[in-house]
């Protein structure tokens, strides 16, 4: 069973939070432009048979990472930053242009 939810940029942490502490696994997250300008990323979270489409929207190109909850996450938050100029603010491993230059060296 899929459920969709959305959330705004400032409950990311929080609404992710309570999902971790009932067991939900990170799976995959994706960022879609918008025409406005707008960024809406996608998390997808599993917990059996059970899975969670969270979308959030940012305005600003910045939005707090999810790797302290979830380090899995840190690939894509590079990859999607890299693509989209995305800050994920709070990941330590976040360089606007190092995620090419690693993946060459």
């Amino acid at each position: 069973m899929v459920k969709a939810k959305t959330c705004k940029p400032q409950t990311l942490l929080n609404t992710l939070s309570r999902l971790k502490k009932e067991n939900f696994v990170f799976i995959s997250m994706a960022a879609n432009p918008q025409n406005d300008g707008e960024v809406k990323l996608t998390y997808l979270l599993a917990l059996n048979e059970n899975l969670v489409k969270l979308s959030c929207t940012t305005q600003t190109r910045a939005i707090n990472s999810i790797y302290s909850l979830f380090p899995g996450a840190d690939f894509s938050e590079r990859q999607i930053s890299s693509l989209f100029s995305l800050k994920f603010t709070g990941n330590p491993h976040l360089n606007l242009n190092s995620f090419f230059t690693e993946a060459q060296s």
